[in-house]
């Protein structure tokens, strides 16, 4: 994972994070930043990575700064636009 990049986070117990990455906290925690996580992709991630959000997309967020997530778990770059954040950080 490349620091300041955005990534579909997708770990155990079927939760669905979209960040961008920090740093690794330690061996067992990533920390992310404008970070929103899904209760409904509505698209598998392929499609969401690269298309971005859709009308069946539920999120929450932002995540609060500095917000720790597992470290395993697939990731995915994210390559679609971020409009849960206001300012442009891509």
């Amino acid at each position: 994972m490349e620091k300041d990049k955005f990534y579909l986070i997708a770990g155990p117990w079927f939760w669905t994070v979209v960040g961008r990455y920090v740093r690794h906290a330690n061996l067992q925690d990533i920390e992310l930043a404008d970070a929103v996580y899904f209760t409904f992709t509505g698209a598998t991630f392929d499609v969401l990575c690269r298309d971005g959000m859709n009308s069946k997309s539920k999120y929450h967020g932002p995540l609060p700064e500095g917000s720790l997530f597992p470290a395993q778990g697939l990731k995915i770059p994210w390559l679609a636009e971020t409009p849960w954040i206001r300012r442009s950080k891509k």
